[in-house]
């Protein structure tokens, strides 16, 4: 990105951009590339808040985020070149905050890369690695890259099927007080009520069953 200090990143991360939404595509080699049609583009947000979850001493790449998405929403994959930008986004827009960090320094490009596109560049981002025991490895004479050796080792697991976790994705969540898209746990209470009776734009993404669901709801009426 160009002239990252006259750009207020914190903005641009809340620009929805008219998503989530999915598309279509038609083009026979995309869809071979890609193993099918249906593409998905996630709000700059959604990335961010994944990219919260990723804790100390673990990474996360690009591509594992847009396969979580894909997944979660049913598409046959992540739309590649917002991905890219947004993750850049978040990390600038961390950048430029002063609390509410955001640990983009472990989302690596593919292969576990490290992104020049960070703040402060391929350094910074390797400082951070290094201060959190990772090694990084050098590439190439005159294309020099950077990865994090062996970085499989250390990727943070973030699928939806996962037994521990349950989200409720999507709605205006104005009952939580946020105008945009949301993640909550199943188990935060003091949203889901309200958030499953009055928002009928949700969907649930679970190993928990419906009843299981309602019987959280009842439980918390019943002791409210």
């Amino acid at each position: 990105m160009a002239n990252e200090n006259k750009k207020d990143f914190n903005v641009m991360l809340h620009d929805n951009k008219d998503m989530p939404k999915f598309q279509t595509i038609t083009d026979q080699k995309s869809i071979e590339k890609y193993g099918g049609s249906k593409m998905y583009f996630a709000p700059p947000i959604d990335y961010d808040k994944v990219m919260k979850k990723i804790p100390y001493g673990k990474v996360i790449t690009v591509g594992k985020i847009r396969e979580y998405f894909a997944k979660l929403n049913g598409a046959d994959f992540t739309e590649p070149i917002t991905a890219g930008i947004f993750v850049s986004i978040a990390a600038w827009a961390s950048y430029q905050r002063t609390d509410d960090e955001t640990p983009y320094w472990r989302t690596l490009k593919a292969n576990g890369e490290l992104n020049e596109k960070y703040p402060n560049g391929i350094e910074a981002q390797k400082e951070k690695l290094e201060a959190e025991g990772h090694t990084i490895l050098q590439k190439g004479r005159k294309n020099i890259r950077y990865y994090v050796k062996d970085y499989e080792k250390f990727l943070n697991s973030i699928s939806p099927d996962r037994d521990d976790e349950a989200w409720i994705i999507g709605g205006k969540n104005r009952y939580c007080g946020r105008e945009n898209y949301g993640i909550f746990d199943v188990n935060n209470m003091k949203c889901l009520p309200a958030l499953l009776l009055a928002e009928p734009d949700f969907y649930v993404i679970r190993n928990y069953s419906v009843m299981f669901m309602y019987e959280k709801m009842d439980s918390f009426f019943g002791n409210s």
